[in-house]
């Protein structure tokens, strides 16, 4: 079967420009992975760079709350023996616990577990 040569030339015309596009498709996609994106990051990260080179800290400034934070973090231990019982008027408070147990004391540490 022999095809007319006006058949093979308006269908390689298309096939050419289809090529042609898919061609230019991939040239476009090249240039915006390695050209246009690339620079666009750089100026965005320069950008960046410049706004926060911008905020100054100052180190006195900056220690006097670290210095605070650290004061306001650790508050100052209270003396149980100097500290009024609420519930009785005008007595101390007892940290001997011995006492208020009938003479026994509180463990202060767990025992160990037994050892097989």
């Amino acid at each position: 079967m022999k095809l007319p040569i006006n058949y093979i030339i308006k269908y390689s015309r298309v096939a050419i420009g289809m090529a042609m596009m898919a061609i230019f498709a991939g040239v476009v996609w090249f240039l915006y992975q390695n050209v246009y994106q690339p620079l666009t990051q750089a100026t965005f990260l320069a950008e960046l760079e410049s706004r926060v080179a911008l905020v100054g800290v100052n180190k006195n400034d900056l220690k006097e709350v670290l210095e605070t934070i650290k004061t306001n973090a650790h508050p100052p231990e209270i003396d149980w023996t100097q500290t009024r019982n609420p519930f009785i008027e005008g007595q101390i408070l007892n940290t001997d616990t011995s006492s208020q147990l009938g003479g026994t004391t509180l463990p202060t540490e767990a025992p160990l577990p037994k050892q097989p």
